[in-house]
């Protein structure tokens, strides 16, 4: 079955708003969406994140975007922006 398509703002948005109900993400939102050109994995994107106050974000928050990040591209293919 085919995924939904989002644009990389649409993907953005989805996984600040995840991050934003854990404690442990306060302060970290995602810089960006990178397409993935490559046909042995399951998903077309991928993405970078930010701390605003400039520090490196903490492991626990890594692993919670790693796992959100994961769910989404379960979910949702890159699609052209709009």
């Amino acid at each position: 079955m085919a995924k939904a398509l989002k644009t990389a703002a649409e993907l953005t948005a989805l996984i600040n708003a995840e991050l934003s109900k854990h404690e442990v993400c306060i302060h970290t939102s995602v810089e960006g969406i990178s397409p993935i050109a490559d046909e042995r994995i399951d998903h077309n994107w991928t993405c970078k994140f930010l701390r605003r106050s400039g520090t490196p974000p903490s492991p626990e928050c890594q692993q919670m975007l790693a796992t959100v990040v994961r769910e989404l591209q379960q979910k949702y293919d890159l699609g052209a922006e709009e």
